[in-house]
Formats: structure tokens, C-alpha cells, sequence
């Protein structure tokens, strides 16, 4: 939240595979995506998951692979016309205790 405004969501699955990431137009590029991936971390190393996967939009893969992210495959058909870009991620966030 920023404020009394919510900056960003964002949905992880039980296997690691993170389905949603959105962040408000007003909150990007201020660090909110980032917070965001990094308490998907924390709680994937929480669980002991090893990787975490996504598919990234087009304009989302530079943010994702200058994050440690690296592209898991060729992209694939998307929504319309649109691509997806498979992704994966080696959880390396150590779990607080």
C-alpha cells in the first residue's frame, strides 16, 4: 500500500508458479514490483521451493530478466495476439527466522 492506496498485487501457486503481477500506473518505477517479487521469494524459500516460474509479457521482460530472471523457453502464444514469455527464477531469498 502506499498511503491508503494499494500499489500492487500479486498471486504465487503452491509449485511456485507466480500467475499474477500488477502494479498500479501511478506506483512503477517505484519499487513496488520489486518489493512484490521479493516477499514471493521470501515465502517460496519459506517452503523450500527451488525455482519459481512466470510467463512475462513483452513489455515486463526487460524488468524480469535485469531481476535475475532467466527466459525458460520460446515464447509462446499469448491472449489476442500477444506473446508469453516463459521464465524461471532459483529462489535464493534465505528464510528469516
Amino acid at each position: 500500500m502506499e498511503g491508503e492506496q494499494i500499489a500492487g498485487v500479486a498471486s504465487v501457486r503452491s509449485d511456485g508458479a507466480v500467475l499474477l503481477n500488477y502494479v498500479a500506473p501511478e506506483a512503477r518505477f517505484k519499487g513496488a514490483c520489486k518489493l512484490l517479487m521479493h516477499e514471493i521469494e521470501l515465502w517460496a524459500s519459506h517452503r523450500g521451493l527451488e525455482w519459481l516460474t512466470l510467463d512475462s509479457t513483452a513489455t515486463a521482460l526487460r524488468f524480469y530478466l535485469s531481476n535475475g530472471w532467466a527466459i525458460a523457453g520460446p515464447p509462446q502464444p499469448g491472449f489476442g495476439v500477444t506473446m508469453r514469455h516463459p521464465m524461471r527464477k532459483a529462489v535464493t531469498v534465505a528464510p528469516t527466522t
